[in-house]
């Protein structure tokens, strides 16, 4: 048998369910399926990793007898809820952020620079001690 054991397995055939413990035909009534949509089913977890096969070794190779769910297949919810969790905050979070700050960055600069821009006006504009002479031109007086 596969690693798993024999407790937490479906049989996919009424002459393997003494080897698991939810026999395929209850599994059938459950779901209202019939075998072989069950079988489809089961091979699409299978190569979706969410459920694996249990085999019995033969001399002819491996017979698959049931399948198991895989911790991906039993817990499918809490790992789409953080896979979901991670691309929000990933995706929609983390630009926000950057785009506020970003946008503070540049607005501080942009404060700085004017303030730098008015000291500078109004230390070139410092009154001078010096006489001021007034100089009157006149054109085109006649």
């Amino acid at each position: 048998m596969s690693s798993m054991d024999a407790g937490s397995s479906c049989s996919l055939s009424e002459k393997w369910d003494t080897y698991a413990s939810v026999h395929v035909n209850d599994m059938c009534k459950k779901t209202g399926a019939s075998t072989e949509e069950l079988s489809k089913a089961v091979s699409f977890l299978v190569k979706n990793g969410l459920a694996e096969y249990k085999t019995l070794k033969s001399a002819s190779g491996p017979v698959i007898t049931g399948f198991a769910l895989t911790h991906e297949g039993l817990n499918w919810k809490e790992i789409l809820r953080s896979e979901r969790n991670d691309f929000l905050l990933k995706s929609v979070l983390v630009p926000i952020i950057v785009s506020v700050l970003t946008s503070a960055v540049i607005a501080i600069c942009s404060y700085l620079w004017t303030m730098s821009g008015i000291s500078t006006l109004n230390a070139n504009n410092t009154p001078s001690t010096e006489p001021m002479t007034e100089e009157t031109i006149l054109t085109g007086v006649s």
